[in-house]
This record gives C-alpha cells, structure tokens and sequence, in this order.
C-alpha cells in the first residue's frame, strides 16, 4: 500500500521512432539516494504494419444474442444477478464457485421479457480446444 501511495509515472517516446519491431531496452537512473527505482527493461516497436492496423477503423463487432441470452442480458430485462469466483482446486485445476440469484421485477416494469423470474442456471465450462470439460447441473460429456 506504502509504495503504491506515492509514485511518479514517467512517460517515454524515442526520438528515433524505430519501426523494426525489435525490443529496445530502457534504463531508468535517478540521482537521488535512498530512492528505488522500477521499470519496464524495455519496449517492443511497432512495425509500420501494426501501426497501420492499429489506425484503421474497427470491424463490425458480432451479430445481436438472440433467445434466451438476448431475453437474459439484454438492457433493463436482466433476470439475474451473478458473481463468479476462482480459487486453487485439488490436483492444479481451478475451482470455479458461481453464485446467482433471481433479480425480482421492479414495481411498474412492463418488459414482457421479464413476465416470469429465473428458477435454474445451466453452466458449462469448455476447454482449450473447445471441448466441454464440465457442466452443472451434470450432462454427458461427448
């Protein structure tokens, strides 16, 4: 807590430009003794290329949820709340714990989405490569 309640953020831009997209190291010195310094050791540039698509207008994002998810988390018609937390299973696997709960209908909401309140969750975790590795409540795994 100590170190984060007073520092200096020091910004750096090189003269040069380089657009190799080499790492190029940075050493950070200050004369004051007593004083301790951190840094990066050093930065990646961009290359010509990258810069070019950094620039260049974005790409249409993916199509509107539809179904049940659109009904779920659309704006003003969520019908729960959640919390997920992770922590250190047995073996080096993460346990995940995923709390919910229904969100009652506010007084006066007309949202036809929300007629009814959510009685049961499904969650499936997927691995790596896609495959299903679990699912609560329990299924078959393919």
């Amino acid at each position: 807590v100590r170190d984060t309640s007073a520092y200096y953020l020091i910004g750096y831009s090189s003269a040069t430009a380089p657009t190799d997209g080499k790492f190029h190291e940075i050493k950070v010195r200050v004369k004051r003794p007593g004083v301790q310094v951190r840094s990066r050791k050093g930065y990646w540039a961009a290359t010509v290329e990258d810069s070019r698509r950094a620039f260049e207008p974005k790409k249409p994002g993916p199509p509107p949820r539809n179904g049940v998810l659109a009904r779920l988390y659309s704006r003003g018609a969520r019908v729960i709340r959640t919390w997920i937390g992770t922590s250190r299973g047995e073996g080096g696997k993460t346990r995940v714990t995923l709390v919910w709960e229904p969100v009652p209908r506010a007084p006066g909401d007309r949202d036809p989405a929300r007629g009814e309140s959510a009685a049961r969750v499904a969650v499936m975790a997927v691995g790596p490569d896609g495959g299903r590795v679990a699912a609560f409540p329990p299924r078959p795994i393919r």
